[in-house]
């Protein structure tokens, strides 16, 4: 059982609205990008998976509890997973599902064990889900943003694609900053007239 991890979409909802075998663990949590604070992500996550814990004893013995909470604690030890978080955090988890999803805007803490997944969060983030991206263009730089109605992250445009106009042109690149006009009556009898920096 594999932790996917990626924005809530129609499908993914869809996904967890049908019929799933109880119990279906939902934990949501703010999370904090950069700094000491990730720390914290990890500690507020491991507290919400000992309410679900504390919830399941109440209904299932102590060997199907452990089941139950195995991809959980699994996640709370993925370090990478951990560095690389955004502003929320949701986990559906069930029988032979386990879905993780990183949000753009932060959720309100919340740990829920019942016979179908809290999805109510979710729906709120699909409904304005309309992404986009903007490619930034520059002579020394290129950048590649992705955001939404609440916020814009700088992305890796990956090896592909050039990061300076340098890569871009290589030998077609003229001398910085130069450009080439003519001047000449209307048969264009003038040569071609050099502008750039002195040298």
């Amino acid at each position: 059982m594999t932790a996917n991890q990626f924005s809530p979409t129609t499908e993914s909802l869809a996904e967890l609205t049908a019929t799933h075998q109880p119990p279906c663990l939902s934990l949501y949590q703010p999370t904090l990008r950069h700094g000491p604070g990730q720390r914290q992500n990890l500690i507020v996550f491991r507290n919400l998976v000992k309410k679900l814990e504390t919830s399941l004893r109440q209904n299932y013995p102590e060997a199907e509890t452990r089941h139950f909470l195995e991809p959980l604690e699994a996640l709370g030890y993925d370090r990478e997973f951990w560095n690389q978080a955004l502003e929320g955090l949701a986990v559906m988890s069930g029988a032979g599902l386990f879905r993780v999803f990183r949000l753009s805007r932060p959720v309100t803490e919340l740990a829920i064990v019942a016979d179908s997944f809290h999805l109510k969060p979710l729906r709120r983030f699909v409904q304005f889900a309309g992404r986009y991206q903007i490619l930034g263009l520059s002579l020394d730089r290129v950048r590649l943003f992705e955001g939404d109605l609440e916020t814009l992250e700088e992305m890796d445009p990956g090896r592909e694609v050039p990061r300076t106009i340098t890569e871009a042109l290589g030998a077609e690149l003229t001398e910085p900053h130069q450009t080439v006009a003519s001047y000449g009556g209307v048969g264009g009898g003038g040569g071609p007239m050099r502008h750039g920096p002195a040298g």
